[in-house]
């Protein structure tokens, strides 16, 4: 029913967010898990703290990135944030058979999201962006499965896994940390 599916669009001026509100609600109100795919991670501030505080209340956060991204600066830009959800739990997979472009989410089993939005911080602000909230039952059920089947052949990286990644990685992420904001 129409009712079951909103379109919502970001536009980059005051109070225009409309679609990045949305999911920060739904982040909000998750009480179980979350599952992302995003080509890009590097939330911003605000998205963070939300994903951060969801974590801490027990919700169970999965990320699907890729493993090499096609913007490697974004790819590491966002290092520190991945670091700080894997060390409260998070499970965050490298999706390793191609670029990754897909931006999904499912929050419960009650909401749903399909759209343009990168999890980064042009696209969360700067952008003009549009996507699906989704109520509907069985599209969520068929996000979840999708969502699943990309990731049923790679493991959650580890802290130690985190920790012992290549040094030039390293070096890269802290070399982005200040320029994330512009990524």
């Amino acid at each position: 029913t129409v009712k079951d599916w909103l379109y919502l669009t970001n536009a980059p001026l005051p109070g225009r967010y409309y679609y990045y509100n949305a999911i920060i609600k739904l982040i909000k109100s998750t009480q179980k898990e979350i599952l992302f795919s995003t080509p890009y991670f590097v939330p911003d501030y605000i998205f963070f703290k939300a994903l951060y505080k969801a974590q801490k209340r027990g919700v169970t956060v999965h990320l699907l990135v890729p493993k090499i991204s096609n913007h490697p600066f974004v790819g590491y830009a966002g290092d520190f944030y991945k670091e700080r959800l894997i060390s409260k739990g998070a499970r965050i997979y490298q999706y390793t058979k191609s670029m990754m472009h897909s931006k999904t989410a499912v929050f419960d089993d009650t909401a749903g999201m399909v759209g343009s939005l990168n999890l980064d911080n042009v696209s969360l602000r700067y952008n003009f962006e549009g996507g699906l909230i989704i109520k509907d039952a069985d599209c969520i059920a068929d996000l979840r499965q999708d969502f699943f089947e990309d990731i049923k052949d790679l493991s959650p990286i580890t802290i130690k896994d985190w920790h012992n990644r290549p040094l030039k990685e390293k070096i890269m992420a802290y070399l982005t940390w200040p320029i994330r904001k512009l990524l």
